[in-house]
């Protein structure tokens, strides 16, 4: 069967890291200041943000794309944020985005467990990469958060409630390279033909 594939083998850091910035920059400018339309529609912006912005980080971490893998990148970037749904008892952006504080599963603690969980579950062969899958997604979604929302990215402590600019920038830096480093060297469950050992063992 013919599938149309996205090929972005061994992608190069310079290409994403522009992307990464062409988008945020003025995204996130926009969305602190929120200049027209509603909540709601920010509210949408910020949940497709999330998700756009988890795709390039987690980029590298599946070698190349299928069009599958790409989804499943996609929205493991956003995926965090259904907590709020149980916060403020609604699914309208414009109550999510009325939220003060984010609660404790937007925190690198739970990105922690929750990567432990997710590796428990799966074979010896494959527990690198899932642990750093749902790791690198919860990560730089709490990262992205702490710009302009009150999350507790360190709880239970909670004397840092958000990240600079430049700690934000740095810290997604660092988990794209470890997508980019666990891509290259680990076994990984979503492989094509041109990983054929792989496949096989």
């Amino acid at each position: 069967m013919n599938t149309v594939r996205l090929k972005f083998e061994r992608v190069g850091v310079f290409p994403l890291v522009l992307l990464f910035a062409v988008y945020s920059l003025p995204v996130e400018c926009l969305m602190n200041v929120k200049p027209f339309f509603g909540l709601r529609f920010w509210g949408a912006v910020d949940g497709f943000s999330h998700c756009f912005i988890g795709s390039i980080i987690l980029f590298p971490l599946f070698r190349e794309y299928t069009f599958k893998t790409y989804l499943l990148a996609f929205f493991s970037g956003g995926i965090l944020d259904i907590d709020h749904i149980f916060v403020v008892h609604s699914i309208d952006f414009k109550d999510i985005m009325m939220l003060v504080e984010r609660p404790p599963t937007h925190s690198l603690a739970f990105a922690m467990i929750a990567a432990g969980l997710a590796a428990l579950v799966v074979t010896k062969k494959y527990k690198v990469f899932f642990f750093c899958w749902v790791f690198i997604a919860i990560a730089q979604h709490v990262a992205r958060d702490c710009l302009t929302d009150v999350t507790p990215i360190l709880y239970p402590y909670k004397q840092i409630m958000a990240l600079s600019v430049w700690a934000y920038v740095l810290l997604q830096l660092g988990l794209f390279l470890l997508a980019r480093t666990v891509g290259e060297d680990s076994a990984l469950p979503f492989i094509s033909q041109k990983y054929p050992k792989e496949a096989e063992s």
